[in-house]
């Protein structure tokens, strides 16, 4: 749908909490191993494969190779490369455990801070299979958000009515704090269907979002320029909303905006370029787009300080899947 608009947790437990965890991630992941086959392939077993394994395949899901993994189930990918905030894995692991999409059931072991750090950093480095290469510095000293956030924005800010709070709710909207120690909010509205309502409900805790998930297709081009003036926004993800390049100009409005997720969307170098030439942001996500890898190294060099992240990505088939023509 071009030409209309129809894509981070980040851990909160202190700089150092990650050392003290007996199974720490320096333990499970290594530069000497590879990083799926040493580090994330026995987490998965250990947490997932009862329930997504050769014997039992919930959602129509395994969890116990690569094969599998990447062909996901009934509700298609579950790792976006190079995007945990859009991967139904982080998402579902990261639902409140009352919750009945929640992973694992809460009646089973969950997955420790750790373990969902070091997925996140898998999949946020481009979740390769082969890669032996060392994550551990992407998760070891994980960013606070009231050092990146909050102490870059001046100063915190007062609770949001809790009114509008609960009628956000209303629209299917995740809403969490940043922080434990702050009142700015995470928002996530990929359960959610845009209307000029739900931008309402938005607009009333407009000064608290800082971290965006507007991964949902739909919104109009005059919702996204409202939203992209959100003052203290600085992460908005848009990925598989439909975007297209007449929207990025848009997106170049908000005056706190350091990153930008697009994957799954149509946009084309030329668009891109135009946004990063008008108002550069620190982190670019253009996974799945119609940026070519050759379009996404010229950008790398002409945007140096711009860490620029895209290749293209498919779900391959398998003889036993049933291809549907129309």
């Amino acid at each position: 749908m071009q030409g209309a608009c129809a894509e981070d947790s980040t851990l909160t437990h202190g700089e150092n909490y990650l050392f003290a965890a007996a199974n720490s991630p320096a333990a499970l992941v290594s530069s000497e191993t590879g990083i799926f086959a040493d580090g994330i392939q026995p987490l998965l077993t250990k947490r997932c494969v009862s329930c997504h394994g050769p014997h039992k395949q919930k959602g129509g899901l395994r969890l116990d190779g690569r094969m599998w993994i990447e062909r996901g189930g009934k509700h298609g990918p579950v790792v976006v490369a190079g995007d945990a905030g859009g991967s139904m894995l982080l998402q579902r692991v990261q639902l409140p455990l009352p919750h009945e999409d929640h992973m694992p059931p809460k009646e089973k072991q969950q997955l420790t801070p750790t373990e969902i750090a070091i997925l996140e950093a898998w999949i946020n480095t481009g979740a390769s299979f082969d890669a032996k290469s060392n994550i551990t510095n992407a998760i070891e000293k994980p960013a606070d958000p009231v050092q990146t956030e909050v102490v870059w924005l001046g100063k915190e800010i007062a609770p949001a009515p809790k009114n509008a709070l609960a009628k956000l709710s209303k629209f299917g909207a995740t809403i969490i704090p940043v922080s434990r120690e702050s009142n700015y909010l995470n928002v996530g509205l990929t359960n959610s269907k845009p209307s000029d309502s739900l931008l309402m409900a938005l607009a009333a805790v407009r000064n608290h979002v800082v971290w965006l998930k507007a991964d949902c297709a739909g919104w109009t081009p005059a919702q996204i320029k409202s939203i992209a003036r959100f003052p203290n926004l600085t992460k908005l993800w848009l990925n598989h909303s439909g975007i297209g390049d007449a929207c990025l100009a848009i997106i170049d409005r908000g005056p706190a905006l350091q990153y930008v997720n697009l994957t799954g969307t149509s946009v084309s170098y030329t668009g891109v370029l135009k946004l990063l030439s008008t108002r550069p942001v620190n982190a670019l996500y253009l996974f799945q787009t119609r940026v070519t890898p050759d379009e996404i190294a010229e950008l790398k060099k002409r945007f140096p300080l711009v860490g620029i992240e895209g290749m293209g990505y498919s779900v391959p088939t398998f003889p036993s899947d049933t291809l549907i023509l129309k």
